[in-house]
């Protein structure tokens, strides 16, 4: 019977029915845009800073160069890579087929997500990383009898590294964002000039200063230190190797050395900034790319591509928000809770850019930020004399704590709500 049906009559009742669809959720868009680009924000002046918190910190970039790099590699993360995460946050994580017969269910419940959304995971594995690669730092370079010459020798093999690895999660099975929305000419001219102006602004202005004016350091007491820290390397007993493995606190680093690292610590923030955009970005966006899918078609089911201007929403809300109160967190993090200089900032940035950005090629949702802290509390616990601001760093950890049931309560209690009244 159905068959006799002509094709433009069911046609055209599915577009009234769209129709009347989108007519009944327009507010749901409204609303839900809104809350994406509130969380975004928030994650613009909490998240981001955070990335760029350590070179801040360091002296290795000013304030305003931070935020213009953030802008640019926040960017470049979330068009580059940024797809495979919103494609998980937006229906690798639901089952949306239980939503199949009732899109309106599904449409309000990314508002309940909007509105309580906060990531919570272990920070373990990227403290792991910067802690080893501290390690390795200092052990080829900052305790050695002639730390300039051997860093000078391994630098370029930590530019390399940086380079090729975030180059490689860029290119390893494909952009979709630069194959579907940017003709390659255009994608390669863009590329070229966003290298030379980080080029231009990660270039550091004058060399900062990491110990006091009355502090000297001769060959004579890098060599004592050196013996110091290395004579009991093999004797025996677990207690020597652990003191041979880690850091002497103590040890006054010498400022050419560090100088060296300003460069490649930037690099490795504008590489943090660049994995957050791949992450972070989409946690925040994919709940209104969820919405849009589904306003748009009345399928749950969610087959067709995000927008790239969706991204690019997600994108203004987090620099406005990084450009407006990131100032705070950055002073949070650069100095507050453990003192940074470019060697160990060049380590916890990197390990907490790498460990963030593996995770986005999974599709993997996790927090930069809590990369980035639990970084800053390995390395610092092993490298600074001061060690860390447990007080400070309690609160944080208490923020986690409590963050996950309360997002989850008040994204229960508002799509209960939303349900009854819809």
């Amino acid at each position: 019977m159905d068959s006799l049906i002509p094709i433009d009559v069911v046609e055209s009742t599915t577009s009234f029915n769209i129709a009347g669809f989108q007519h009944e959720f327009l507010w749901a868009l409204i609303v839900g845009t809104i809350l994406a680009f509130v969380l975004g924000f928030g994650m613009g002046a909490n998240d981001v800073s955070n990335a760029f918190g350590t070179s801040v910190g360091s002296k290795a970039l000013t304030l305003i160069k931070a935020y213009s790099l953030a802008t640019i590699f926040e960017t470049l993360g979330a068009v580059l890579v940024g797809y495979n995460v919103i494609d998980t946050m937006r229906k690798g994580v639901v089952d949306v087929a239980v939503y199949q017969n009732s899109p309106d269910e599904f449409l309000v419940g990314q508002i309940a997500v909007l509105g309580a959304m906060s990531w919570v995971l272990s920070p373990l594995m990227s403290g792991t990383v910067s802690f080893v690669l501290y390690l390795l730092v200092d052990h080829v370079i900052l305790r050695t009898n002639d730390p300039v010459k051997n860093g000078l020798l391994w630098l370029p093999i930590f530019y390399f590294w940086v380079m090729t690895f975030n180059t490689f999660m860029v290119t390893y099975q494909g952009s979709r964002g630069k194959s579907q929305t940017v003709p390659s000419s255009k994608f390669e001219e863009t590329i070229d000039r966003v290298r030379s102006y980080s080029y231009d602004v990660t270039t550091p202005e004058s060399p900062p200063s990491y110990r006091s004016p009355s502090s000297t350091v001769t060959d004579q007491e890098n060599r004592q230190v050196e013996n110091q820290s290395q004579g009991g390397a093999f004797d025996g007993g677990i207690k020597h190797f652990i003191f041979w493995l880690l850091p002497l606190k103590t040890r006054i680093q010498d400022q050419r050395t560090l100088r060296m690292f300003s460069s490649v610590q930037i690099m490795t923030a504008c590489f943090a900034g660049f994995a957050h955009g791949a992450n972070d970005i989409s946690n925040s966006i994919a709940p209104l790319a969820a919405l849009l899918a589904v306003y748009r078609t009345e399928d749950v089911l969610q087959t067709s591509e995000t927008p790239l201007y969706v991204l690019l929403y997600g994108v203004f809300a987090i620099c406005v928000g990084l450009w407006v109160l990131g100032h705070i967190v950055i002073r949070t993090v650069g100095t507050r809770m453990s003192e940074v200089n470019p060697a160990s900032g060049f380590a916890i940035e990197f390990g907490a850019a790498m460990t963030a950005l593996i995770a986005s090629k999974f599709g993997i949702p996790i927090s930069t930020t809590h990369c980035l802290v639990g970084s800053v509390v390995f390395v610092g616990m092993v490298r600074s004399e001061r060690g860390i601001d447990w007080k400070l760093f309690s609160g944080i950890a208490t923020s986690w704590i409590i963050t996950l049931p309360i997002a989850g309560t008040a994204a229960a209690l508002l799509m209960l709500l939303l349900k009854l009244s819809i």
